[in-house]
């Protein structure tokens, strides 16, 4: 991978650091997420991570093109965009476009800190995504774009709905681990 994006690769850690403030943060906001998701409300909200833009760097096709396919007519006025915490998500600019285009946003305020373990997108699709493109054996930059294109295409509904299904459970068992990391409880 280095070599096709000419890139410096650094190993990702498998979780997060939580530190006490950080660790109370995800603990007060996580019932509060649970609250907005749970009764499939979950089915309201579209999720996305800064990984899908790194080789696009523009969310406009997301904005232009995936919402109003996704949300229709008057669904698109019950629907939230979720986000991270990745710095381009907290910018002025973002949250000026975001009001300019009429999105709901779930607020930082909101977003449960160093949270992977409740960010469907983090814990469920990009393993899978990585997973597949990773048997293409891409050798180029436009090699990868095209893998990443063509699974993420592949993709099958049920795979979104059963990481969408699982994320007011996850952020529930945050609340009841004290903000504490949860995936031990979920092998």
């Amino acid at each position: 991978m280095r070599n096709i994006i000419h890139a410096r690769c650094r190993e990702k850690r498998p979780v997060h650091r939580l530190y006490p403030a950080i660790i109370e943060k995800r603990r007060s906001r996580a019932w509060r997420m649970y609250r907005r998701l749970s009764n499939e409300k979950y089915k309201n909200y579209l999720t996305t991570d800064e990984a899908w833009f790194y080789l696009d760097s523009s969310q406009e096709p997301l904005i232009e093109y995936d919402i109003p396919r996704l949300f229709p007519g008057d669904m698109q006025k019950k629907m939230v965009l979720h986000q991270d915490s990745a710095p381009g998500h907290v910018t002025k600019y973002t949250s000026s476009y975001m009001k300019e285009h009429n999105i709901n946003v779930i607020m930082p305020l909101d977003w449960l800190p160093k949270s992977s373990d409740a960010a469907a997108m983090d814990y469920s699709i990009w393993a899978i995504m990585k997973e597949r493109v990773r048997k293409h054996k891409v050798s180029t930059l436009k090699g990868l774009k095209n893998a990443r294109k063509v699974e993420w295409g592949n993709l099958e509904q049920d795979i979104f709905d059963n990481a969408l299904g699982s994320w007011a459970k996850r952020c529930r068992l945050i609340y009841y681990a004290h903000g504490s990391h949860i995936e031990h409880f979920l092998q």
